[in-house]
């Protein structure tokens, strides 16, 4: 088992489009953590990219990455403890059997598992813009992918925290403080600006653009773009929620997402219900 005095590697679990890039870059933010984006990518050829903060600053060689997918991913948490000196480094790879991988006796990292949640509303107006699939089909994804982050969870015995990301946004100092306290990493309200520090990790998605739009070599990146290029442009350097939902949705799809059994029996396990204009803890 890990000893007591390793780091502890925070692995961030979730459907892709909750806000998983954006909760890293704020943890890793904090006064004694690292952020790493999507670890995973460094041993995959077909997912694996230059760190995007130290290429949109014309540097070749990351003091953080740089060779790092010559190591074993377990070898390569420990290097990276010693690269950034920090005790928590954060990784928003978000896939389960990626974490799985480090929940051993064998491991030499302690980890702390977050499953994030963002309301099936907002997830369904983001996911819907990149790709087309009928509206039940991809709120029967979200609901199965929740369901085995949630199984996962309870299996694997790790220490493990559920937060959602609404929540986080609206309330930020409050709810990053009881995170932060959960998962035993100090907290400090500069971590909201976490486009003031250099972040040296696998990500270049729209939550990045507050970090690298202004960097020299910025256009040298042909994988910094998402769906919603213009939003993050306009909302760049300051915290923000991302309700677009609330206008980009007809009613009709609102109200059946809302009302849908699927959604209704998987909040219900976490004591939330689907008001119209957002998630609330039942009997609030």
């Amino acid at each position: 088992m890990a000893s007591s005095t390793a780091g502890t590697v925070v692995f961030i679990l979730s459907s892709d489009r909750s806000g998983s890039t954006w909760l890293a870059y704020v943890l890793g933010s904090t006064p004694n953590a690292a952020f790493l984006g999507e670890f995973r990518r460094a041993w995959d050829s077909q997912l694996r990219r230059r760190c995007a903060w130290c290429h949109a600053n014309g540097r070749e060689d990351c003091e953080v990455l740089t060779g790092i997918e010559l190591y074993t991913p377990d070898r390569a948490y420990e290097l990276t403890f010693s690269r950034t000196g920090k005790q928590f480094l954060v990784d928003s790879s978000k896939r389960i059997v990626w974490a799985a991988r480090f929940i051993t006796p064998e491991s030499h990292s302690k980890v702390h598992l977050i499953h994030l949640i963002r309301d099936p509303r907002g997830w369904y107006a983001s996911e819907r813009r990149r790709r087309e699939a009928g509206r039940d089909e991809l709120i029967g994804e979200w609901v199965a992918e929740n369901l085995r982050i949630r199984d996962f969870l309870k299996s694997s015995g790790a220490p493990s925290t559920t937060v959602f990301y609404d929540e986080l946004a609206n309330s930020p100092m409050s709810e990053f403080q009881r995170l932060c306290s959960q998962i035993g990493c100090p907290f400090e309200p500069g971590a909201l600006r976490y486009w003031e520090k250099a972040h040296h990790g696998f990500a270049a998605n729209g939550a990045g653009s507050p970090l690298l739009r202004s960097l020299p070599n910025i256009a040298e990146l042909p994988n910094f773009i998402s769906g919603d290029d213009p939003f993050y442009a306009t909302n760049g350097q300051k915290s923000f929620v991302d309700q677009r939902w609330k206008e980009q949705l007809s009613e009709a799809d609102a109200f059946a997402i809302g009302e849908g059994p699927r959604v209704a029996a998987l909040l219900k396990l976490y004591d939330r219900v689907v008001t119209p204009d957002s998630l609330q803890l039942t009997g609030v």
